[in-house]
């Protein structure tokens, strides 16, 4: 269980570092399960009733978050013309999922009892906590939904011309800030979003050729850099959160042995 519990504490952090380094927020989902990881190794180690689902779940459930993401530069998600079954589906299979780990590490006592699952609540609180459990899932179905669309995914190759960077901020760009490029080939616009790093390395090219992949849903998405040779634009960048990370990773470590 210690092991168990340092390896999900690294995914957390490297998750958390993700998802600012790269602009996604899309991996925190994976620190979601990690930390569903975390406290049921932690809660058992503690001597608290073993549930090996739980665990079991958020095990595979935070390898395949990470699967959904892991390396994705970047990304067109359009998610029409294929209906609604499947997206309806894979929804009710993340809200049980996301439902039975929440209720479980509640009930077995691994966290504090906030949602009041082992005693007697009303309807109207019932009605709360089970609206709460909803909205918690649907980032998790969005990533359910896009490592399922991978999975069944084609090799294709576009060839974008006059690109366009730019970038789009919400509440003053501070907490949700996009980046994005978009490019015509044969008279179609395409427009991908982009993580931060892969924008700063290709925001001065004009034409480029990439290698992608194409869903069932018709998304299209890249885990090929089409310009390794622009490494050096970020090399400072990357050398600098090098080092802001290994400090935090000391910092981190201590914190990690203290609870353990």
């Amino acid at each position: 269980m210690t092991g168990i519990a340092f390896l999900a504490c690294i995914i957390i952090f490297c998750s958390v570092w993700a998802a600012f380094a790269t602009g996604r927020k899309s991996w925190l989902v994976t620190t979601f399960w990690a930390a569903v990881t975390l406290v049921s190794a932690l809660g058992i180690r503690r001597g608290c009733t073993a549930n090996g689902l739980c665990l079991i779940i958020a095990i595979f459930e935070t390898a395949m978050s990470i699967r959904a993401i892991y390396k994705v530069i970047l990304w067109n998600q359009v998610f029409k013309d294929k209906g609604v079954v499947l997206p309806i589906v894979i929804y009710l299979i993340s809200l049980m999922l996301v439902g039975y780990c929440v209720y479980q590490i509640q009930f077995l006592g691994y966290v504090p009892d906030v949602m009041g699952v082992k005693g007697e609540v009303g309807n109207v609180r019932r009605v709360i906590d089970i609206i709460i459990v909803m909205i918690i899932t649907i980032p998790v179905f969005y990533i359910g939904l896009l490592r399922f669309e991978r999975f069944f995914s084609l090799d294709d190759e576009l060839i974008l011309l006059n690109c366009r960077f730019y970038t789009s901020n919400l509440l003053g760009g501070k907490t949700f800030k996009g980046y994005y490029v978009y490019g015509i080939n044969n008279g179609v616009k395409y427009h991908f979003r982009i993580t931060k790093r892969i924008y700063f390395m290709l925001r001065l090219e004009d034409r480029l050729v990439i290698k992608l992949k194409r869903d069932l849903r018709g998304n299209l998405f890249v885990v090929q850099n089409p310009c390794p040779k622009n490494l050096e634009y970020v090399a400072r960048r990357d050398l600098r959160m090098f080092k802001n990370i290994a400090l935090t990773a000391v910092i981190y470590l201590i914190l990690i042995i203290i609870l353990l």
